[in-house]
């Protein structure tokens, strides 16, 4: 089972933030992330925007969801999934702290 939250503050006016809490199915997850895929993607259509995703504990949902959606081609440049502290300094460049 999973948990998903969603509040509409979040992702720079796309209109939702879902945070599933509870990945035990994967597929379920990917399917619960779809809703605010979609509304990203369009956005991202009609904005002429591109996005990449780096994730860490969410082991690539984000950018499935994303390629989930039919034209992704459009707009979604990539994603890495970076979990360890090692691979996001070496990879990201980033820290603990950012």
């Amino acid at each position: 089972m999973f948990d998903v939250e969603r509040d509409p503050r979040r992702l720079g006016g796309f209109g939702s933030e879902v945070c599933v809490t509870n990945l035990n199915k994967p597929e379920s997850a990917v399917n619960a992330l779809l809703p605010a895929a979609e509304t990203i993607a369009k956005r991202l259509i009609a904005r002429h925007e591109t996005i990449a995703t780096a994730e860490s504990s969410t082991g690539g949902l984000i950018a499935a969801a994303l390629l989930a959606v039919p034209g992704a081609s459009a707009y979604f440049l990539g994603g890495a999934v970076v979990y360890t502290e090692l691979a996001r300094a070496t990879l990201l460049g980033i820290g603990d702290a950012e």
